[in-house]
C-alpha cells in the first residue's frame, strides 16, 4: 500500500546560466545555482514519469539555505557532469558527494553532511551463504578475483578502485548494476544500502539480493562547493549554520523519519517527497 505521509513542493523559476556564477568579493550571494544529481534514488533523482525532481536531499538543501536567507536553484544533471561543473564557476556546488582521497582538495567541503548512506556489497541471495558474514573476511578478500559492478562517475573508496585483483564492470547506473547481478554478469554490486534496497523493491527483486558486507559505515554525503566562484568558503559556512538550525528545530529529523518510513515500505515509494521544479535544460 502506498502512503504519502509527507509532501513538500518547491517551486523554482526557470533560469539561464550566464557566464559563470562568480560574485564580486564584496557581494555575498542571496541566490545560488547548485548542481543536483539525477539518478540516486531515493535520496535525489529525476522522476522520469513526472519530470520532477524527487527525494530527500534537495529538500534538506533548500531548507538549510532558507534558514540563512539564501535561495537555491537547481540544475539537474548526471553526477559526473555535476562534479565537473563544480570545478568551474558555472555552479556554486554539487550534491550528493562523498569525500575521497582524490577529491578532498578539489572542492570546499562543509562540516555537516546531508545524509549518511553506508556503502554495501550486494550479491544474489542464493549465493550469500557462501560468504563469511561474521566479519572474519575483509572486503578486499571478498572482492578479489571477482567481477564487481560500479556506477560511472560515482565516488568509491580509492583503495578499492586501485585494487588490481578486482575486475570492475563500470555501468551507467545503480539500476544497471542490479540487472547485471541478476543475470550473473557480475558477482557483486557496490551500492548504497538504502538506495540498493529501494531499487530492488522497485524492480520486485527484494528477496533475490542482499548486502553481504558493509564497506563503510561512515557513508557521509555532502555538498561539494566550487572553489572557482570565490564564495565556496562562505557558502560552506552558511550551509553549516542553516543545517545546525534545521537540526536544532527538529525539522531535519522529521524529514529523515519520513524518508525512513518510505524506505521501510514494501514498495519503497517515496514520491511523496517530491521537489516540484521547472527543471532547466542541460
Amino acid at each position: 500500500m502506498k502512503s504519502h505521509t509527507y509532501t513538500m513542493t518547491i517551486f523554482l523559476s526557470i533560469f539561464f546560466i550566464f557566464p559563470g556564477n562568480v560574485y564580486p568579493s564584496s557581494e555575498k550571494p542571496t541566490t545560488i545555482i547548485l548542481g543536483v544529481e539525477d539518478d540516486w534514488a531515493p535520496y535525489c533523482f529525476l522522476n522520469k514519469e513526472t519530470g520532477h525532481l524527487d527525494g530527500f536531499t534537495p529538500i534538506v538543501v533548500r531548507e538549510a539555505f532558507k534558514k540563512v536567507g539564501i535561495k537555491t536553484e537547481y540544475k539537474v544533471i548526471p553526477f559526473s557532469r555535476c562534479m565537473y561543473l563544480a570545478l568551474t564557476d558555472v555552479i556554486s556546488g554539487c550534491f550528493n558527494a562523498a569525500i575521497t582521497r582524490d577529491n578532498k582538495n578539489k572542492y570546499v567541503w562543509p562540516k555537516t553532511p546531508l545524509v549518511n548512506e553506508p556503502l554495501g556489497v550486494f550479491s544474489l541471495t542464493s549465493k550469500s551463504r557462501s560468504y563469511d558474514a561474521s566479519g572474519q573476511v575483509g572486503v578486499y578478500e571478498l572482492l578479489s578475483g571477482n567481477r564487481v559492478g560500479a556506477t560511472l562517475g560515482y565516488s568509491y573508496p580509492t583503495e578499492i578502485l586501485e585494487n588490481s585483483e578486482i575486475t570492475f564492470e563500470k555501468v551507467k547506473s545503480d539500476s544497471v548494476q542490479l540487472d547485471m547481478l541478476l543475470r550473473n554478469r557480475i558477482d557483486f554490486a557496490l551500492l548504497g544500502k538504502g538506495s540498493g534496497y529501494y531499487l530492488a523493491s522497485k524492480k520486485n527483486i527484494r528477496d533475490q539480493v542482499v548486502d553481504v558486507f558493509t564497506i563503510s559505515t561512515d557513508g557521509d554525503f555532502y555538498i561539494a562547493f566550487s572553489k572557482a566562484t570565490g564564495n565556496g568558503e562562505y557558502l560552506s559556512t552558511m550551509f553549516d549554520k542553516g543545517m545546525l538550525e534545521l537540526i536544532k528545530s527538529g525539522e531535519y529529523n522529521e524529514l529523515k523519519s519520513q524518508l525512513e518510513q518510505h524506505l521501510n515500505m514494501s514498495t519503497g515509494d517515496i514520491s511523496g517527497m517530491q521537489v516540484d521544479t521547472n527543471i532547466m535544460t542541460k
